[in-house]
């Protein structure tokens, strides 16, 4: 079985900053949904030190054509210089859940000028859509911060 999903493996430095931009990207309809996950530690190398921190690993998953899409806003919101963001292929699981993924995400990504940017099945473009002006406004009703 092979499918067009991806899963998106982003870590973040706490529980709110995965959380805010997670809600995001779920309201926007990039990613299908997150799995937030506490506890986990990461060591690196950064400008010539030895660094082990606490991490917030993040499981998104959603459609190979809002892969792009999800890291420009990632990358967007988050606050390290370098955001972990890779992408593992998902190819199979429960069908049903796979479905509602597929179905929870639009087929479409955006242009650098904002036009949506159909695809069919096989990945070529079917058409250019209108201006996507009410795409953003989805989040802007989330209340990220619980006032």
């Amino acid at each position: 079985m092979t499918t067009d999903l991806v899963t998106l493996y982003v870590t973040f430095p706490n529980h709110d900053d995965a959380s805010r931009i997670c809600t995001d990207l779920v309201a926007k309809d990039i990613i299908a949904c997150a799995n937030i996950i506490e506890g986990g530690q990461s060591l690196y190398k950064w400008d010539g030190v030895v660094s082990f921190e606490n991490e917030v690993v993040v499981f998104m998953k959603t459609h190979r054509y809002r892969v792009e899409d999800a890291i420009e806003r990632i990358k967007e919101m988050h606050s390290f210089d370098v955001p972990c963001i890779t992408q593992l292929e998902i190819t199979g699981g429960n069908p049903d859940y796979l479905k509602w993924v597929e179905n929870s995400v639009e087929n479409y990504s955006l242009s650098k000028t904002g036009q949506k940017v159909n695809h069919d099945e096989y990945g070529e473009i079917q058409q250019d859509a209108t201006e996507v002006s009410d795409f953003h406004d989805k989040a802007e009703m989330v209340n990220f911060h619980g006032d």
